[in-house]
C-alpha cells in the first residue's frame, strides 16, 4: 500500500478516536497529531532531563509487558516484550497463531530510550530492520495500543498479548 493510503487510514483512525472520546498520549501516529493537542492525556509519554536520552527510565514502565504487533490488514508480524528498564526483545512470527520464526533477521534485542522526550528505539531490530523512529501509546475505551512509527507513518500496531491480539 502506498504512503497516501497509510496517511489516509491514520487520519480516519484519528477522526474515529476523537469521535469516541479517546485519549491520545505522546506523539500520535501520522494524521493524529492534531488530536493529541485536543485530547486529555491519560499518561503522557514524555521525559525530562539528560538521563532520559540514555535510558527509558519510568517512561518504558508505561508500555512494559508483552505485546502482539500487527501490520495493516491485521497481519501478525511479531511479539514485542518490553521491560520497565527499556530493554526489549522482538520476535518475528510466521503465522496467525503467533508461532516464532527462528533465524529471521527481524529478531533481536535492543534498548528503548526517550531522546527529545519521545519514546523511541535506540538499538536493535526496531531500528535496524524496521526503521522505527518513535513509539506512541494510545489508551481509549477500546483498550491500550502502542504504535511503532517510521518515516511513512504507523508501521505496526501492538496490543497487549493478554488481550489475545
Amino acid at each position: 500500500m502506498g504512503k497516501r493510503h497509510i496517511l489516509w487510514t491514520a487520519a480516519l483512525a484519528a477522526l474515529s478516536l476523537g469521535a469516541c472520546g479517546g485519549q491520545v498520549t505522546a506523539d500520535a501516529p501520522a494524521g493524529e497529531a492534531a488530536m493529541a493537542e485536543a485530547a486529555e492525556p491519560e499518561a503522557a509519554l514524555t521525559a525530562g532531563g539528560e538521563a532520559a536520552a540514555d535510558t527509558a527510565g519510568g517512561i518504558a514502565a508505561e508500555i512494559a509487558g508483552e505485546w502482539r504487533c500487527k501490520a495493516q490488514d491485521n497481519i501478525p508480524i511479531g511479539l514485542l516484550n518490553i521491560e520497565a528498564s527499556g530493554a526489549y526483545e522482538f520476535i518475528v512470527v510466521k503465522n496467525t497463531v503467533w508461532d516464532p520464526k527462528p533465524g529471521d533477521s527481524g529478531n533481536g534485542k535492543g534498548k528503548l530510550g526517550a531522546p527529545n522526550g519521545q519514546m523511541a528505539p535506540l538499538s536493535g531490530p526496531l531500528v535496524d530492520a524496521y526503521e522505527i523512529l518513535d513509539i506512541a501509546r494510545i489508551a481509549d475505551s477500546w483498550g491500550t495500543k502502542i504504535y511503532l512509527n517510521n518515516d511513512y507513518g504507523t508501521l505496526l500496531v501492538c496490543t497487549p498479548a493478554s488481550e489475545g491480539g
